[in-house]
């Protein structure tokens, strides 16, 4: 078995786990083909640290959402806009993991 394999099973298990229930709480990825449910684990208030330009850390928490690319189908890049737990964000920043698995740092809209 592959590292990619395992980590394809890892992904799937947290998701199943930890994601966000789509009958309850469905997470809306916003297409030019209009709303499609995409899966998730969103973290309201993830911790982040930063270095200033001077090398000062600042610290503090914002929203954020794990999702599995091979799911999605897609790559979401900056400015992509979805909608959890009712609350329209837009995609600010990511950070994949080079084996299919993408943080999407948002930002409330």
């Amino acid at each position: 078995m592959s590292v990619t394999d395992l980590a394809s099973i890892v992904r799937s298990a947290a998701l199943d786990t930890f994601g966000e229930n789509p009958s309850v709480n469905p997470i809306y990825l916003e297409t030019p083909s209009g709303r499609r449910r995409i899966p998730g684990i969103f973290e309201e208030h993830r911790e982040v640290y930063k270095i200033t330009s001077e090398g000062h850390e600042i610290s503090g928490t914002e929203p954020a959402l794990f999702v599995d690319l091979n799911l999605i189908g897609e790559v979401l890049s900056r400015g992509a806009v979805l909608i959890i737990r009712g609350v329209n964000y837009r995609v600010r920043d990511t950070d994949a993991d080079g084996e299919g698995g993408s943080v999407l740092l948002l930002e409330r809209i």
